[in-house]
């Protein structure tokens, strides 16, 4: 109880004091009062035209992008000629007596060479791929050149064997000799001579 009156006695203590030398809180500086005013609302300007657009839904434009074009594919060069097998590698010019025929090898070697008999013809074997010429399955994608204008040669084939090497024959009117060598001018040019017999 003796407490209970100290506290009250300094408290009262205090606020006389506090009275007595002036020191009172500060009031709080009313700021002066803002009235919001609102401006009327006016309906928005709706441009005039088919009420169907205004309710259709935005799209959105993608921006353009720059084209950009691959690089142009160049084409191999042929090597040395028309590419074997096709008779347009093959070229013929008549004599009295004789047919001179000049193949485009391009990158083909010769191999072997014949006649046979029955019908009369001449072939010779020629090789792409860098391995001996040996015939193995059936001849294909073949193409022909029928000659009406020679005496002696009747027409040119050309086939492809399934190993890559090529074939070409001369079908004959009769039977002939024939000779062949590589010109000298050129290492990819063969150059036949058929005789008649």
């Amino acid at each position: 109880m003796v407490l209970a009156v100290a506290i009250g006695v300094g408290g009262l203590g205090g606020v006389w004091i506090a009275k007595r030398e002036g020191l009172q809180k500060p009031k709080a500086t009313e700021l002066p009062q803002v009235t919001e005013q609102r401006l009327p609302e006016q309906p928005a300007e709706q441009p005039q035209g088919d009420k169907k657009a205004d309710e259709a839904p935005l799209k959105t434009i993608p921006a353009k992008t720059p084209e950009v074009k691959p690089p142009a594919v160049q084409p191999a060069p042929k090597p040395g000629g028309p590419q074997l097998p096709s008779v347009e590698a093959i070229r013929y010019k008549s004599q009295a007596g004789s047919t001179e025929v000049t193949i485009e090898l391009g990158m083909a070697s010769l191999v072997r060479a014949a006649g046979l008999p029955n019908p009369d013809r001449v072939y010779f074997d020629l090789q792409t791929d860098g391995q001996a010429a040996h015939p193995r399955g059936r001849l294909d994608a073949q193409n022909a050149k029928l000659i009406e204008d020679d005496s002696l040669l009747a027409g040119i084939r050309v086939a492809r064997w399934k190993s890559g090497d090529i074939r070409v024959v001369f079908d004959l009117r009769r039977p002939c000799d024939f000779s062949y060598k590589i010109s000298p001018q050129s290492a990819s040019l063969l150059v036949v001579e058929l005789k008649a017999r």
